[in-house]
């Protein structure tokens, strides 16, 4: 055959007897164990990523799903009966550090009145100095509550932390456990034609055997 020359693919085409192969195999594996229920695409058939190819049954694992959303559920709970409970707290705690500080401001303010009416003999030296302590005493409880309120604040902090970090681990664990359900229906995850499928129905598979190929 005489033709011109061109940059580009050379298509050659062979006739005779053989099986043709795949270019690229793809296995297909079991994400879980479980029972072949379905083989829901038979040899040769043309599938797509999201294309369902045999599904599974685990009555164990479907109970541990369960399970793990009862158990989120009951972090969730807790982690909001924590916060509200110290949320409470905290607000307790402030409204005792603004008692103290009204009541030292009230005995500062009533020293400080004192003070200027002793020179006219109106209020005895005696009366100013017991004012002037009992508004000493008075600040020293302000700054206590204070500290309390501050101390608190980062003990609250510490305990959701841990609280949070608890909830999404149950959560964590819940996830995992909806992906292994879902994994209960083998897809093809990639695009092309099905070539073998190694599976019976009833067949009981582990984690990681070979499914299909593709």
């Amino acid at each position: 055959w005489i033709d011109t020359v061109r940059e580009g693919e050379m298509l050659r085409q062979v006739r005779g007897p053989g099986v043709l192969v795949p270019r690229e195999i793809r296995w297909i594996a079991a994400q879980t164990e479980g029972r072949v229920e379905r083989i829901l695409v038979r040899p040769g058939a043309t599938v797509t990523p999201d294309t369902v190819l045999v599904e599974l049954s685990n009555p164990d694992l479907m109970r541990q799903a369960e399970e793990a959303r009862y158990q989120l559920e009951a972090a969730r709970a807790e982690l909001a009966e924590v916060e509200l409970r110290l949320r409470s707290q905290q607000l307790d705690q402030r409204a005792a550090l603004a008692r103290a500080q009204a009541e030292y401001e009230r005995a500062r303010l009533e020293a400080e009145a004192q003070k200027q009416l002793i020179d006219d003999g109106i209020v005895s030296m005696l009366d100013y100095q017991r004012s002037e302590l009992l508004a000493r005493q008075l600040g020293t409880t302000f700054e206590i509550e204070q500290e309390r309120l501050d101390q608190f604040g980062a003990s609250m902090e510490a305990q959701l932390a841990a609280q949070r970090a608890r909830f999404d681990q149950v959560k964590n664990t819940y996830e995992r456990r909806l992906e292994q359900v879902a994994s209960l229906q083998v897809r093809a995850g990639i695009e092309g034609v099905l070539t073998e499928v190694y599976v019976d129905e009833g067949q009981r598979i582990t984690l990681g055997a070979n499914v299909a190929r593709g």
